[in-house]
């Protein structure tokens, strides 16, 4: 068998060009209905990760075989963790967007809500600061904002809590432009139920 000449540490090096993916250089960007200050959410979004997606299996039986083909795509919450400013003002925007869908105390929610369900993203970012990558998610909206835990020995800590987004789909792009139609949330997430734009909610 023949010795493969590249296989050393300078054959590593060529594969390793770049340095490898450096996972602290992302930005987070997204809207929340009432918040002024967007560009906020990419400093404080602390942490976040490039998303998820499963490809179901279907299983045919054929004399004691199966055969598998592939199924239907799910995609996973987005869990991301935001760093809290002094006056709260980012978990507040947080909470009264997740109120608009089902209010705390009256049960009721918007009756247009896809008009607040934007597209939020996560763009992988070179070392010079350029945009590698972006994953675009269509149809955003808080389902869980977590606990910011309190205690008399945090010493030395900022506060900080996740927040799970829950939306209907991703899409990829190279660099850091928006997928198609990713302007545009409401008419996107019309497109994807097959519901004609010009239907009225209100």
């Amino acid at each position: 068998m023949p010795v493969d000449p590249s296989n050393n540490i300078s054959g590593f090096v060529n594969a390793f060009s770049g340095g490898g993916l450096r996972t602290n250089l992302f930005k987070v960007s997204g809207t929340i209905p009432g918040y002024p200050d967007g560009r906020n959410i990419a400093f404080l979004c602390k942490a976040a990760s490039i998303p998820a997606s499963s490809l179901g299996t279907i299983e045919v039986p054929y004399r004691g075989r199966k055969i598998r083909i592939p199924g239907d795509r799910t995609f996973q919450d987005w869990q991301i963790t935001i760093i809290s400013d002094a006056s709260m003002k980012l978990r507040s925007h947080f909470e009264h967007w997740s109120s608009r869908f089902n209010s705390h105390k009256g049960n009721v929610g918007d009756n247009n809500m896809f008009a607040i369900m934007p597209t939020w993203s996560i763009t992988q970012l070179l070392r010079t600061g350029d945009a590698l990558r972006t994953y675009s998610f269509f149809g955003c909206f808080p389902s869980d904002i977590g606990p910011i835990d309190m205690a008399f020995d945090n010493n030395d800590q900022i506060a900080e809590f996740p927040v799970t987004l829950n939306y209907s789909w991703w899409e990829a792009v190279e660099g850091g432009s928006p997928p198609s139609g990713g302007g545009d949330a409401i008419t996107s997430i019309l497109q994807f139920f097959g519901i004609p734009s010009s239907v009225g909610f209100g």
